[in-house]
Formats: C-alpha cells, structure tokens, sequence
C-alpha cells in the first residue's frame, strides 16, 4: 500500500517537474539560434588570401567578394569606400531590432579595417579612425575594432575615449587575442586619467558597448 501511494505521488508531481524544465529547454533553443560569427581579424585573413589567389590566377576587378558566406562589393584602392552589400537575415526576438541585419556587413567592416590599418601604418590616424569608427557601425561588437580604436585614440592624445575603448574591448571579449594589450591599455590610461583627476572606474562602469546582433545562421554556397 505504501509503495502503491509513493507511486501516486510521484506521479502527481511529473506534470510539474516538466513545466519546470520546459523554459530552461526554450532558453537554450534561443541561446543556440544566435550565430557566432568570426572575428574581424579573420575576415581580414581571408580576404587578403583570396585575393591573393585571384592575383596568382591573374583575375582582376571582381565585381564582388564572398567571404564566410557574406558578401559585399570589393574596394580596388585604400581610399575608396566599400560598397553594399548582401547581408543575411537576423534572428528575431530579443531586444534586438531588424535594422541590426540590414546594416551588419563583415566583410565591409574588414574592408574598412583593412583601409584604416593602411592609414594607421602611415601615421594619418584620424583617417585611420574614421575607418575603424565605420567598421565597428558595419560589425558592432567585435573586440578587435574597439581595441583598434582605442589605439588611434590614444595616439591622438584622447585619453578619455581611448580608455572607453579598451575598456570595450575588454568586456566584448575578455579572454581574446588582444585581451591582453586592451587590459594593459585601460591600465596604461587609467594612470593617465587618474592624474588628471578624473575616475576611470567611473567611466568603466557607464561603458556599455553594443554587443554583436543576434543573427541567423549565413546560407551555405
């Protein structure tokens, strides 16, 4: 008879342990939905090994560049900007807006990482932040374009935001490739606004960069 109740019982609270876990079920669905897409860095990479390849095969003036399943219309020369580009759809839900999948383009931020490191290389860093302040509109959340950022920033002796921007870096992405030199540029400039009196800690806790959108899985080619 006892065993015949305990069965019963247990019985009664199945119902509820399966609403229970339902959610947490959902929650991993709507985790799983988000693309993770690359760095910037490495669409940098497979750019510049395309068009390697086109040169060695002697194919000049493509009328456009895929990379990683996203595509966009190339630039032939480091002043030119990027053109549109074909941007897949993004996953909905959230807080998210649409506007999120019909300006991120990676490849065109790759582009204009590209033009700014060329920028950055020959001193000219307020062309170079221009660059990377359209890249990081075109590819939001990346570490790798803050960090950049932050560097022109601090080479334009603009403390307050080349710290804003490590500090960005850092929180994007806290153990990436540059964690490391943003750690050290939020310490290096952190010193900095210290001795000019301002609270950099006051300043980190307002930063709030806008992370990557929320994007459906690219088509495969």
């Amino acid at each position: 008879m006892r065993r015949l109740l305990g069965l019963v019982l247990a019985a009664a609270a199945l119902p509820a342990f399966a609403q229970d876990a339902t959610p947490k079920q959902d929650e991993v669905k709507t985790e799983a939905a988000c693309y993770q897409d690359k760095g910037v860095d490495e669409y940098v990479a497979e750019i510049k090994k395309l068009q390697t390849e086109a040169k060695r095969k002697g194919r000049f003036g493509a009328t456009s560049v895929c990379v990683f399943s996203f595509c966009t219309q190339p630039t032939t020369h480091p002043n030119e900007a990027p053109q549109g580009s074909a941007i897949p759809s993004a996953a909905r839900g959230g807080s998210e807006s649409s506007s999120a999948a019909v300006t991120y383009d990676p490849v065109g931020a790759a582009h204009n990482v590209e033009v700014g490191d060329y920028y950055f290389a020959d001193k000219n860093y307020r062309g170079a932040l221009l660059r990377y302040r359209e890249a990081v509109e075109q590819k939001p959340g990346d570490a790798a374009i803050h960090l950049r950022i932050g560097r022109a920033y601090e080479k334009l002796n603009e403390s307050e935001r080349a710290y804003l921007a490590y500090d960005a870096a850092v929180k994007l992405d806290p153990a990436g490739k540059g964690s490391a030199d943003a750690r050290s540029g939020v310490e290096r400039l952190a010193a900095a606004l210290k001795k000019d009196g301002r609270e950099p800690e006051a300043l980190a806790r307002d930063n709030h960069p806008q992370p990557p959108p929320c994007l459906a899985p690219p088509a495969t080619r």
